[in-house]
């Protein structure tokens, strides 16, 4: 596997995705991984930048992922992007009434 310079860090629930490029910016690593293994994944990976969503939980997993030697950036979402959010899950139930309406 190539050297990964910069990991992107979905959080979930139980869940979490990982995806990372090399300095290029191509993709080298696509993961899913339990709650459970994300700081023994992260622990075997070379130190790099990692980024995520600032959530609930993100101060836990940066603070965690930070003791391990990578540098963790926290990335709030703009007023912008959550009215984005908002408008498609708003599309997505109406599209889902008018599928069932359509059955």
């Amino acid at each position: 596997m190539k050297e990964t310079s910069t990991i992107s860090i979905d959080i979930a629930k139980r869940i979490f995705q990982v995806h990372g490029v090399d300095k290029n910016g191509k993709t080298v690593l696509k993961k899913k991984l339990m709650r459970d293994q994300v700081l023994i994944f992260m622990a075997n990976l070379p130190k790099c930048l990692v980024g995520m969503e600032a959530c609930g939980g993100a101060n836990y997993w940066a603070r965690e992922i930070s003791k391990l030697g990578h540098e963790v950036k926290l990335i709030s979402l703009s007023s912008h992007m959550l009215k984005l959010i908002k408008t498609i899950k708003l599309m997505r139930k109406r599209y889902v009434k008018l599928q069932a309406g359509l059955a």
